[in-house]
């Protein structure tokens, strides 16, 4: 319990848990060395995590010669793919049922894909569909996935292509 309550502070405040007490009358009953022990855990497991957005970002090198340069996040076409075109960016959230299933669909990517997720969009048609477009680097390669919905927020389709397809 107490390493969860430890990974939650870090998620949330984006600093260490380490040296913090726990309050109370009785403390948390851990001695200090388990305490430690546990914050440095929370704080290496949260810190890690490229989604919790503490993990430094590491530039990308020059190539060497003879090699194509990966493109930066949001350089290039955009991830929104043609089959969106006039549809518009809402000014609210997506509903919670479209929020749920397209976090489930990132985290479902192969573990090498997942750090790649450079940008995600929301658009609706006005006709009560909505869609969702992650945009994926893997390799230099940039990936479109485009997720729609229909009026009572369950997804009907889902399509992978190269990015601006």
């Amino acid at each position: 319990m107490r390493l969860g309550t430890y990974s939650h502070f870090a998620a949330l405040y984006r600093m260490s848990p380490e040296g913090l007490k726990f309050p109370g009358k009785d403390g948390d009953g851990l001695t200090a060395e388990q305490r430690a022990i546990l914050q440095k855990l929370a704080w290496d497991m949260v810190s890690k995590y490229p989604y919790a957005g503490i993990a430094k970002f590491d530039a990308p090198k020059p190539p060497k010669e003879g090699e194509k340069p990966v493109p930066k996040p949001g350089a290039g076409p955009p991830a929104v793919p043609d089959a969106l075109k006039g549809w518009k960016a809402p000014t609210d959230l997506p509903a919670e049922a479209v929020g749920a299933d397209y976090n489930t669909y990132i985290e479902k990517f192969p573990k090498a894909e997942r750090p790649g997720v450079a940008e995600v969009t929301y658009d609706a048609d006005g006709a009560g569909r909505s869609a969702v477009a992650v945009l994926v680097v893997v390799d230099g390669t940039r990936w479109s996935h485009l997720l729609v919905y229909d009026k009572p927020h369950k997804r009907t389709s889902a399509t992978k292509s190269a990015a601006g397809k």
